[in-house]
């Protein structure tokens, strides 16, 4: 898994933004999706392994505010 964490050090508190889940396999990756766990559904979506880390970038460049 891994996780986007925003931590402020001076008011000595953080927040998670979003944390990722995810099963490894040969052809893809098993992404467990937590979104809708309000709702109690969560889905797990087998994703490309190219797909899936084009998003992973996508996100951390959003994160980052670097697009």
């Amino acid at each position: 898994n891994f996780a986007f964490m925003e931590s402020d050090y001076v008011k000595n508190r953080s927040a998670l933004d979003q944390v990722a889940f995810f099963l490894p396999s040969k052809s893809f990756i098993w992404h467990i999706d937590y979104e809708k766990i309000e709702k109690n559904k969560i889905f797990i979506v087998p994703v490309s392994f190219q797909e899936y880390f084009q998003k992973v970038e996508e996100t951390i460049n959003e994160f980052f505010h670097l697009s």
